[in-house]
């Protein structure tokens, strides 16, 4: 995850919370938004302390400056317009297309509890996983040998983790659209709630836009509790024309992303191949780590900052939280 991808997702959250002040519920954006806001301080003061006195590289320092600028108008600022609307006594009573007001603020509601969720699944990302396969706050993990994986199992089953409740999160509200249209069509058209197939039906419709997220679900409960493979592994695998060898550089649901390493475990001139999750499952794992890491682990990970020279990194006082 990067800053410019969250840069959509904070103007999201910004849009969606300002529409519930504006014309649903001013509390309701102060606990979406709060909660929000929370979990992001967690996760800032968090990645603060892993990082200690050991400094950023410049361009992280300019990303951490803007995640920092998206979390302040995505979640603070929406927080602060529904403590003065709910302050200044606003109460909105929307209502639309035969949904009552409480049925609109449910849906604005579910909504913006949506994208806060995706929001903080990316400062997950950007806070706890990014700094540690970029190798800012320890060795990147291309350097761990087999008795070595132990941390970066427990970082391969967090990320699947978090990103399997970013599913469930949309799951969730699909079915909270689903009953909300079902009630109002009982209630105001009840042969066009027939004809439509009820919850399951309408909630059908939306999910399938979650498509394969959806169906790799059960694989990922799996990998949380027991990942076949982990972070920074030497997998060879079968993939579209024969047997394949690849160095783990991203997990996620459904896929995983692998650097192509030739028969001699160097870097092929690919940056990375998606390879569906399932057709890992077999994949042999070499017990000693990747020869593509000597010299430089920016070969496989152009972020990598595991071979920067302490000089050169900037910002060495420790902090509280990282602006």
């Amino acid at each position: 995850m990067n800053p410019r991808t969250m840069l959509w997702q904070a103007l999201a959250s910004l849009a969606l919370l300002g529409v519930v002040v504006v014309l649903g519920d001013p509390l309701a954006t102060v606990w979406l938004a709060g909660i929000g806001l929370c979990a992001a301080v967690a996760l800032n003061a968090s990645y603060a302390h892993a990082l200690g006195k050991l400094g950023r590289s410049k361009r992280r320092m300019l990303g951490d400056r803007r995640v920092a600028a998206h979390i302040a108008y995505g979640l603070a600022l929406p927080l602060l317009a529904g403590v003065t609307a709910s302050a200044l006594g606003h109460h909105p009573h929307l209502a639309l297309w035969g949904f009552t007001h409480a049925e609109c603020t449910a849906l604005l509601m579910a909504a913006g509890a949506l994208i806060v969720a995706v929001f903080a699944s990316s400062l997950v990302d950007w806070y706890y996983v990014r700094p540690r396969i970029d190798g800012l706050v320890c060795a990147p993990p291309c350097r761990a040998s087999a008795s070595e994986k132990g941390p970066w199992k427990r970082v391969t089953r967090r990320w699947y983790l978090h990103r399997g409740l970013a599913t469930l999160a949309y799951i969730a509200f699909a079915i909270t659209v689903a009953v909300i249209v079902m009630i109002m069509l009982e209630r105001e058209h009840p042969a066009a709630a027939a004809v439509t197939g009820g919850v399951s039906g309408i909630a059908g419709l939306l999910l399938i836009f979650a498509g394969s997220y959806r169906s790799s679900l059960p694989a990922v409960a799996r990998w949380v509790l027991s990942p076949e493979f982990v972070l920074g592994d030497d997998l060879k695998y079968e993939g579209y024309g024969g047997e394949k060898r690849g160095y783990v550089l991203h997990v996620a649901v459904p896929v995983a992303k692998l650097v192509p390493l030739d028969e001699n475990g160097r870097p092929e001139d690919i940056p990375f191949v998606e390879a569906k999750t399932p057709t890992l499952y077999e994949a042999d794992l070499s017990p000693k780590p990747t020869t593509a890491c000597n010299g430089s682990c920016a070969r496989l990970n152009p972020e990598c900052l595991g071979d920067m020279h302490p000089k050169h990194r900037r910002d060495k006082n420790r902090h509280i939280l990282i602006v």
